[in-house]
């Protein structure tokens, strides 16, 4: 895609789309947009749950597009997130990451993957409009242009619409069973899977747009 100072491209397979970047040591799905501007502001993404960056391609691509070169854009996936790299699992059993350590890695790749002087647009999607909140506290105010929260979940997630319906099935004794019903999905050969996700929940998505969907399922 060219457009005055801009020329990027949205790769056609969601597989490389993506790179895989070690933030705070943590292998981590990453996407990223490169302004040829020189010293670009940067637009730094934060889903919400589940933190796959894929999900958010299409978003991020727009958003580059509509800069017009005045900032790079990136989407950080959660860690523990990116299939394929898990936690290994600690002395006290816990292979999960919490939100104080998802704070932890976006700050991280600020600090690795940024060059720590441009200006900032940060941008979280649900839980990841509290990591930015929580962020906030650790950046300079002046470096921070714009902050914009969508459907932001802040606090008394558990009192929420979604968390009333949602809370009684995040115990173990549901979780359980669920874990072995997604095991046997897993059995399903991936062409099919993949036609299914495209004939129901993504039917009206387009098409571009839906590859970048079913990769992040």
């Amino acid at each position: 895609y060219v457009s005055g100072r801009v020329i990027f491209t949205t790769a056609n397979s969601p597989d490389t789309a993506m790179q895989v970047l070690n933030v705070d040591n943590i292998p981590t799905h990453v996407f990223e947009l490169k302004s040829l501007t020189p010293n670009p502001s940067l637009l730094l993404v934060v889903p919400g749950s589940p933190g796959m960056g894929h999900f958010y391609i299409p978003f991020a691509s727009r958003l580059f597009e509509l800069g017009q070169g005045s900032f790079d854009v990136a989407v950080v996936s959660h860690a523990g997130h990116s299939p394929g790299y898990c936690r290994p699992t600690d002395g006290g059993g816990n292979d999960w990451y919490s939100l104080e350590d998802q704070v932890a890695h976006k700050m991280a790749y600020l600090r690795d993957h940024a060059s720590g002087k441009e200006t900032l647009y940060l941008v979280g999607h649900s839980i990841g409009c509290y990591i930015i909140f929580q962020m906030l506290k650790q950046i300079a105010p002046d470096r921070v242009s714009k902050v914009v929260f969508l459907f932001p979940t802040i606090e008394r997630m558990a009192e929420t619409p979604n968390g009333c319906r949602l809370m009684p099935f995040f115990h173990w004794h549901c979780l359980r069973p669920a874990t072995w019903l997604l095991w046997l999905v897993t059995w399903i050969p991936r062409t099919v899977r993949n036609s299914l996700l495209r004939c129901t929940y993504f039917r009206s998505t387009p098409l571009d747009h839906a590859d970048h969907m079913i990769q992040a399922v």
